[in-house]
């Protein structure tokens, strides 16, 4: 199970995590990666994607290590970094 510390992240990654951990606990509605790399998401009283998150490169880095540091097993790990990928839809703007 993934047990972090809200507290010593970014607003903007621990709103990422949230979503990534629990799509339906969240005010987001839906992330996607741009065709530049950089990510956004769209809140739930949202039509349109008016919030930045970052390059996707920095999020993955940033998710990878923070899933390592949480001392996961390895299925666990994996497990948790599927959902990124399974979480973000690609935009071809």
């Amino acid at each position: 199970m993934l047990v972090i510390d809200r507290d010593v992240l970014s607003p903007t990654m621990a709103m990422v995590i949230n979503y990534l951990v629990d799509p339906h606990g969240t005010n987001i509605a839906e992330m996607a990666v741009l065709a530049d790399g950089h990510c956004v998401a769209r809140s739930v009283e949202s039509e349109r994607y008016d919030i930045y998150i970052g390059l996707y490169d920095d999020l993955d880095l940033s998710w990878r290590r923070l899933l390592h540091a949480s001392n996961l097993s390895e299925l666990e790990e994996e497990r948790y970094l599927r959902l990124l990928t399974q979480r973000i839809v690609s935009k071809g703007y």
